[in-house]
């Protein structure tokens, strides 16, 4: 079966299709394929401490 990579933009508000991108990703995972999901977000002006 196929490894897919999903890159999903940031979430806003007032912006729609990431339900049905994971609703995708989930169906493909349950013929079994394999779905990695890369979320896009927004920098943070300040470093982020870990």
């Amino acid at each position: 079966m196929a490894n897919i990579a999903w890159f999903i933009p940031q979430l806003i508000e007032g912006s729609g299709g990431h339900r049905t991108m994971l609703q995708h990703a989930a169906y493909l995972e349950k013929m079994g394929h394999t779905c990695t999901i890369f979320l896009k977000i927004k920098a943070a002006k300040q470093a982020v401490q870990r």
